[in-house]
């Protein structure tokens, strides 16, 4: 199942919306950051994480949003939002201490909001 996952991503009022699908595993993690890093160095620093399409997140996927949350928040001065997340993965996130550091919005709009620069 490694690898199977994927990200899309799209500015919508000046915020990089990431729409998360599949299996988000350490490979589509390390993608992720990637795709971040680059953003952020053409002036990007507001990000939103939409997994609505995300089936499953396994422990590598876990630790690629803890490390991508704190590299916008502390190293970009960034903001970063998430939205779509059931119930199991809102506890998880918990757990590993996502939430609170990162809100956890009720819609796009919402989270749209609470990132914009």
């Amino acid at each position: 199942m490694e690898g199977s996952g994927s990200f899309t991503v799209q500015a919508r009022q000046e915020v990089q919306v990431f729409t998360i699908s599949g299996y988000f595993a350490g490979e589509t993690g390390s993608s992720l950051q990637k795709k971040v890093e680059e953003l952020f160095k053409s002036g990007s620093k507001a990000f939103v994480l939409d997994f609505q399409g995300c089936k499953v997140i396994n422990s590598q996927g876990i630790g690629a949003v803890m490390d991508l949350s704190l590299k916008i928040l502390d190293d970009y001065r960034g903001k970063i939002a998430i939205v779509n997340v059931d119930s199991t993965k809102i506890a998880v996130f918990q757990l590993v201490g996502v939430f609170p550091l990162v809100p956890l919005s009720a819609n796009m709009e919402e989270a749209i909001k609470a990132v914009k620069i």
